[in-house]
């Protein structure tokens, strides 16, 4: 599952609208974001679209973890609109801190869109060998970790 062909902001550069179906875990209230490429990288921000926080620092799930093929509950794909998961691109939120070589996702409950839809939602995967802080920098002298 590759999200660059899922996801026109990478090679435009451009800003993508979102509408979050269930809201994100701690900030169920807003259900409008834009989703924008940061550079020639697996790295993307989401921007509340009122303008004001909460911003959030994404990775392509499938480029900080090796073959990350998670199971999607069948609502998922009823919510965001999906015939099939194909259709979807995985991201994982980032927590970033002072030292970035410290980075970790998110790899549990990550956020699933629906790019020609322009869905999106938080999917908290149950029974997962996937972790909540995944290394993005695991080895040493940092770099992304390619799958």
């Amino acid at each position: 599952m590759e999200n660059s062909k899922k996801t026109d902001a990478k090679s435009t550069g451009t800003s993508l609208p979102l509408q979050f179906t269930q809201g994100l875990l701690g900030f169920e209230e807003i259900s409008q974001y834009t989703l924008q490429h940061k550079g020639d990288s697996p790295v993307w921000e989401l921007t509340a679209s009122s303008g004001v926080s909460p911003r959030f620092v994404l990775f392509e799930a499938a480029a900080v973890a090796d073959r990350y093929a998670p199971t999607l509950p069948k609502e998922a794909l009823v919510i965001l609109q999906a015939e099939s998961e194909e259709e979807l691109s995985f991201f994982a939120v980032a927590v970033v801190p002072d030292d970035i070589s410290k980075t970790t996702v998110n790899l549990r409950s990550p956020i699933v869109m629906n790019i020609k839809a322009g869905l999106a939602a938080q999917i908290v995967l149950e029974s997962t060998g996937y972790p909540m802080r995944h290394p993005v920098f695991p080895t040493e002298g940092g770099g992304y970790k390619c799958s």
